[in-house]
């Protein structure tokens, strides 16, 4: 492991500064030390790939094709684009060819719902990471150098909100009171606040920040909603509700998989059962648990 890490650290040391000032020589070293990389790890597609790019920035179409074979056939799940690295090769017919056949390998996911829209299509996602704390997701991105944080607090806390005063899981009065005085009382006059701030700071920065008042007064609403709505007792009163429906839902596949859709790809059927319950709605998973568990006659 240590081996395997000190690996990635010096690919990414010498990749990314190639990538970013487009110098020859800079290309050139991080070419030879992508190559010496995959010496230690030879099976390595993510590796390959990078040495393609690399060498498509110095313009060598030979190349490029030659290590973008490598990665079709050690891997899937890689695909080129002109705007990232690969214009000086773009119109090579054996390059179009083999990325030809990358694209014909992506695994087709039409059946999943959208989890995550990207406004930078140059961050290019390396891997993603759930941290279960701050209930935030990290996307990691080689070709920027970066990590990023995804998330969408400025609409689901409000809407959150909302939702849990109707559902009479909390009231009005409940809220914190200093948060509340600083973004607003209703959830048009929060979001507005919170994307105002957003805009305003992400403009001065140059990256995409909150203020220090604002992204208080947010941080203090949001632990006041995990504490007395996502985590509280209304919420963990369904727990054992939730685990009955999926894991019904998940042997009922695992008895009968001529059920799922052809749209999963093959592979192992429980990582085929899993795939299909995490493409369901939850309207959609809990009328298919009432199809399987309530008598036609009382279904309502």
């Amino acid at each position: 492991m240590k081996t395997a890490l000190a690996v990635v650290v010096l690919v990414l040391s010498l990749v990314q500064p190639a990538f970013a000032q487009q110098d020859e020589a800079g290309a050139r070293r991080a070419i030879a030390a992508v190559q010496e990389a995959i010496k230690q790890r030879p099976d390595d597609p993510t590796l390959y790939f990078f040495l393609a790019r690399l060498e498509a920035e110095a313009g060598d179409a030979g190349a490029t094709v030659a290590a973008l074979a490598k990665v079709a056939e050690l891997g899937d799940g890689f695909l080129p684009a002109r705007e990232l690295g690969f214009a000086k090769v773009w119109d090579d017919a054996k390059f179009q060819e083999v990325r030809a056949r990358l694209e014909s390998r992506l695994p087709r996911l039409d059946y999943a719902p959208i989890a995550f829209e990207l406004e930078d299509s140059g961050l290019v996602p390396e891997g993603f990471a759930y941290d279960a704390a701050s209930h935030d997701f990290f996307m990691g991105s080689i070709a920027k150098g970066k990590i990023v944080r995804i998330v969408d607090r400025v609409a689901y806390i409000n809407h959150d909100i909302d939702d849990a005063v109707r559902a009479g899981v909390i009231s009005v009065n409940d809220l914190p009171s200093s948060p509340i005085a600083i973004l607003g009382e209703s959830g048009q006059r929060r979001i507005d606040a919170l994307i105002h701030d957003l805009v305003e700071h992400s403009a001065q920065e140059g990256d995409v920040v909150q203020g220090a008042r604002i992204g208080g007064a947010m941080a203090e609403l949001r632990s006041f909603m995990f504490k007395c709505v996502y985590l509280g007792p209304a919420a963990t009163r369904e727990h054992s509700k939730i685990e009955l429906v999926v894991r019904t839902l998940f042997d009922h596949f695992c008895a009968h998989p001529e059920l799922i859709p052809d749209s999963i790809p093959p592979g192992d059927l429980a990582r085929r059962v899993t795939d299909h319950l995490a493409g369901m709605t939850d309207r959609y998973c809990i009328h298919a648990f009432e199809a399987l568990t309530v008598p036609v006659a009382f279904a309502p």
